[in-house]
């Protein structure tokens, strides 16, 4: 954000204009790293995908493996679960 905002005052282009910053929420790296280590086997790839994607806790749970393309490394979000049930997402423009 800062090299940014310097490219904004001082009229360069930054490297970093388009990339979002990762949000990993209220744990550093390493608690994270901690969390996902003594997590059961089985919660393990759900934890990463919670901590390293910016998708909602209803979109990760309403995932289909035929939306992960491993390929291309690549998550697509079709459908959130909420209260049981698979549903739509909300605007269009989720579906990017």
């Amino acid at each position: 954000m800062l090299i940014n905002e310097a490219a904004d005052r001082y009229e360069f282009t930054s490297a970093w204009k388009n990339i979002k910053a990762l949000k990993i929420g209220p744990f550093s790296l390493s608690e994270i790293e901690q969390l996902i280590e003594c997590a059961p086997e089985e919660y393990k790839a759900y934890y990463i995908t919670c901590f390293f994607t910016e998708m909602f806790t209803s979109e990760i749970d309403g995932l289909m493996w035929d939306n992960v393309d491993f390929t291309n490394k690549i998550i697509l979000v079709r459908q959130s679960l909420v209260k049981g049930v698979l549903k739509g997402l909300e605007t269009d423009s989720s579906y990017l």
